[in-house]
C-alpha cells in the first residue's frame, strides 16, 4: 500500500523493504493473491490485426 507513503504514515523505504521482502517470498513460493484466488487471465503480447 504505497498511499501510506503520501499520508505520511510511513517512509519510501519502508514501503520498499515491504516490497521487496514480498517480492523474496513470492520468488520462494508464496502464492499472489490472484493465484489464491485463482484468478488468471491470458496474456497477449502479439496483435496480428494492423493498427489504424
Amino acid at each position: 500500500n504505497a498511499g501510506r507513503i503520501a499520508s505520511g504514515s510511513a517512509t519510501i523505504e519502508d514501503v520498499g523493504w515491504e516490497m521487496f521482502r514480498l517480492m523474496l517470498e513470492v520468488a520462494s513460493g508464496r502464492k499472489t493473491w490472484a493465484e489464491h484466488h485463482k484468478l488468471h487471465n491470458a496474456l497477449t503480447l502479439f496483435n496480428p490485426a494492423p493498427v489504424t
